[in-house]
Formats: structure tokens, sequence, C-alpha cells
């Protein structure tokens, strides 16, 4: 299990004693972050991620690390008894808002693993110089002209490996 399926499924599992440096981890892992909001921002922090604009705002406890219950639960309903306060109103929209994004975060992140999962059974049919003509050509893109130098051998041959494998991964891609 790796470290973000890790701290996932601790998120998930809605600890009471979840540690503001275990969202950090997550939201970095997620490729987040950490902007605070300029010197008077005092313990709020933003996380955000550049390739999609997201902002997610927590609160920083202080003095210790443990964050409030409230700032950890996922179910979109409000964590406070007392709701009538506007700033306590516009507190739970901001945590609500924050916990949509966590579990939009989670459901994007675990359609990545299924669509990994599925690439790891594809390519597991193919053998060691079919997988490293796919591996060089469409995972680091590598030009075709690169490809003979670097398999060893003639770009006619290269174009017959990488058929053989294209073939190989659609038979077992229909049996998926």
């Amino acid at each position: 299990m790796s470290r973000l399926e890790k701290l996932k499924g601790r998120i998930l599992s809605k600890p009471k004693d979840y540690t503001y440096t275990e969202a950090k981890n997550l939201l970095r892992q997620l490729g987040f972050e950490e902007k605070n909001k300029g010197r008077t921002s005092g313990s709020r922090v933003a996380f955000y991620r550049e390739n999609d604009k997201r902002v997610i705002l927590l609160h920083k406890p202080h003095p210790g690390d443990v964050m409030d219950i409230g700032a950890v639960k996922i179910d979109g309903m409000p964590h406070t008894k007392d709701s009538s306060d506007p700033v306590c109103g516009a507190a739970i929209k901001i945590v609500d808002r924050v916990e949509m994004n966590i579990k939009d975060l989670v459901s994007e992140l675990t359609k990545i693993y299924e669509m990994r999962e599925m690439m790891r059974t594809l390519l597991s049919c193919l053998d060691d110089e079919e997988y490293k003509v796919i591996d060089l050509r469409y995972i680091r893109h590598i030009r075709w002209s690169g490809l003979p130098s670097r398999m060893h051998c003639s770009r006619s041959t290269v174009f017959r490996i990488h058929d053989r494998a294209i073939r190989k991964l659609m038979e077992n891609f229909k049996k998926t």
C-alpha cells in the first residue's frame, strides 16, 4: 500500500486524532502547494493546485497538531451547535466546500488507481521487448526516429515489435 493510499484511507476512516500534518501530506501528494495568505493570515492556510486552479482552505490547529473533528468529517453536514452566527455560518460553508473538494479528490484518485491497475493488467501481457517499445514511445514520448538506436535494432524491427505489442494489447483489452 502506497503512502498516498494510506493517507487516503486514514481520512476516510474519519479519525478523531487526524493531524494537520497528515492533511498537509495528503494534499501535497495530490499536487497541492501550501500558500500562506500573507503575514496576517494567522492559522488560515490555503492549499493551491496549479493544474486545475483548485484551492482548499484549512485551519492550522494550535498549539497542537490535531485538527478539530469538524474539519475532518467528510459528510457535507454542518459541524457546529450554533449556526445562527454569520461568521459561524460562513465558516460552515467554507468547511463544507473543503469537504466537498476532498470528496472530489478522493473520487478522482480512486478512478486514477483503477485506471492504473487496468493499465498494469493490460501491459502484463507484453514481453520485455514489446513493453520497452510501448514505454519508450508512449510513456517517455521518444520519437519514432529515436527508437531504433535505443532498442538496438532496425526501424522495421521496431515497427514489427510495436505492431505485435498493439495487437496483444487490443486482444487483452477486449478480454477485460
